[in-house]
């Protein structure tokens, strides 16, 4: 037994194979990945992994975001109607919810990233596929493979930055990345009305594409998080993840700490199939809490999607105009025009920039409160105002008094997005952390989908009736929240939550 405590120590501390003491052993000091974090603090390792990682959300929704602005130019291009218009906005969101829950586990089964390299060259292969699509079908295939690839990785640089932090610091990480998501939108509206018009949609695909590409290469160099490599390859490689992030930071490795894998729970190291487990979401105690997180994605979803597609058609009913999808369409982008080749115009650009700050404000805001409340009070919070900035749009409103109710409708969306993201990262393991977070996410979407094709079925026939399928959305969200009672503000991401 002390000759097997003997080599653990000599793999896992900070001493070589021929320099481990032989009388003072016990000198060794255990500590977990979450002590070893704190131990190295905030500092030039996060501020460099975090500043790349910062990135790709960026680079991943300006290319998304960016097909719903060359929409006008794509009409021009192939004669388009409104169903395959329609097509080409959706099918990313329906890709990525078909692909994120079976194969959402890929991340915990064969590392953060290895997957995420893979699918961040995939969106460079599908946006150079989108620049050079000789018909209408082909960019179509392009937008599907997008969408694959979104399934596959968009939630892995939040569970990258959280698991090099220590729980003193995860919320700040998964903080940046919300806010780059939507700073990624805001920069490429910016960028479409400086240089849309002067290079054209085909080489616009190919400016927002570029960055992706070395990011993907860039990501190759990257360490593999501590957290990870621990329940993945045992602790000899949680030890060189440790020591490239010490080394990042300028600090040397303390010599006289030892790995252990955690103080309350045994974790069974090197099992691919324990890893990335569906099934295991619904197991061991964990099946309420996915419950309750995959109802409150999908009634946020529902909510968020459908008063996107809702807005447009209530500001085109107060002003008079005839019912029109398409059009209404292309106002909530913030484009101007007739049929075609429209750009946007500043007033679309100033609308579209107030949309985003706002929901980054909501984002910050967010993070403040839960920092100080706690997460479940601050997800019941945020539950019960967006009943309230619901309530309003049974009504005709003055146009001023509507620009409010938007914006701090907008608001109080993107904070429960942003407290669900951070909940969902914070309480589930890292052996299934992958696979929850894309299964939940992908719950969600479908609920989003839904909520469109309801709104421009439903709007001609009873526009109370929408606002109504919106005011219960609200209230489920607030339901489910009322059943979450474990906060998580404090939680080491090692220990058993449940």
């Amino acid at each position: 037994m002390e000759e097997s405590n003997r080599l653990i120590k000599e793999e896992t501390s900070g001493y070589g194979a021929d320099q481990l003491p032989e009388e003072n052993e016990e000198e060794l000091e255990e500590k977990t990945i979450e002590e070893f974090l704190q131990h190295l603090g905030f500092g030039r390792a996060q501020w460099l992994l975090w500043g790349f990682f910062f990135l790709i959300p960026i680079a991943k929704a300006s290319q998304l975001y960016l097909v719903l602005i060359l929409i006008p130019y794509l009409r021009c291009e192939w004669a388009l109607g409104t169903g395959f218009e329609a097509a080409i906005g959706a099918s990313a969101h329906i890709a990525r919810c078909l692909t994120g829950i079976p194969l959402g586990g890929l991340a915990d089964k064969y590392g953060r990233k290895k997957v995420l390299v893979t699918a961040l060259f995939t969106f460079v292969l599908s946006g150079v596929g989108a620049a050079v699509a000789p018909g209408k079908w082909f960019f179509l295939a392009a937008r599907i493979l997008q969408g694959f690839a979104m399934g596959i990785c968009s939630h892995i640089p939040f569970i990258y930055v959280a698991e090099t932090a220590s729980s003193e610091f995860k919320e700040f990480a998964v903080l940046s990345m919300a806010v780059s998501t939507h700073f990624g939108c805001l920069f490429v509206s910016g960028l479409s009305f400086l240089l849309l018009n002067l290079v054209g949609w085909r080489n616009m695909m190919l400016i927002v594409t570029a960055p992706m590409f070395i990011i993907a290469v860039g990501l190759i160099f990257t360490p593999q998080t501590p957290r990870y490599a621990l329940v993945s390859g045992g602790r000899r490689e949680a030890i060189a993840s440790l020591r490239t992030l010490y080394r990042l930071s300028g600090k040397l490795f303390p010599a006289s700490y030892c790995l252990i894998e955690c103080r309350n729970v045994t974790i069974d190291t090197g099992k691919t199939k324990a890893r990335g487990n569906l099934k295991s979401l619904f197991t061991q105690g964990f099946a309420c809490v996915t419950i309750l997180l995959g109802c409150m994605n999908i009634g946020h979803n529902y909510l968020s999607a459908g008063f996107g597609a809702y807005l447009p058609l209530y500001k085109s009913s107060s002003a008079g105009a005839p019912f029109n999808v398409t059009r209404a369409t292309i106002r909530n982008v913030g484009l101007e025009g007739e049929e075609c080749g429209h750009s946007l115009d500043q007033a679309g650009l100033f609308e579209i920039a107030a949309s985003f700050s706002g929901d980054i404000l909501g984002i910050v805001v967010t993070a403040t409160i839960s920092r100080r409340l706690g997460r479940t009070l601050a997800l019941r919070i945020w539950a019960f105002y967006n009943v309230l900035t619901a309530l309003p749009f049974f009504y005709k409103m003055d146009p001023g008094f509507e620009y409010v109710i938007v914006l701090s409708f907008k608001f109080f969306v993107s904070g429960f997005w942003y407290l669900l993201l951070l909940i969902t990262v914070e309480v589930f393991p890292t052996t299934v952390r992958g696979t929850a977070t894309s299964f939940i996410s992908a719950l969600g979407d479908t609920g989003g989908i839904g909520a469109s094709l309801l709104v421009y079925s439903l709007y001609p026939i009873s526009p109370v009736l929408v606002v109504g399928l919106f005011v219960g959305a609200t209230v489920t969200k607030l339901f489910a929240s009322l059943f979450w009672t474990n906060d998580s503000k404090d939680k080491d991401m090692a220990d058993s939550f449940f």
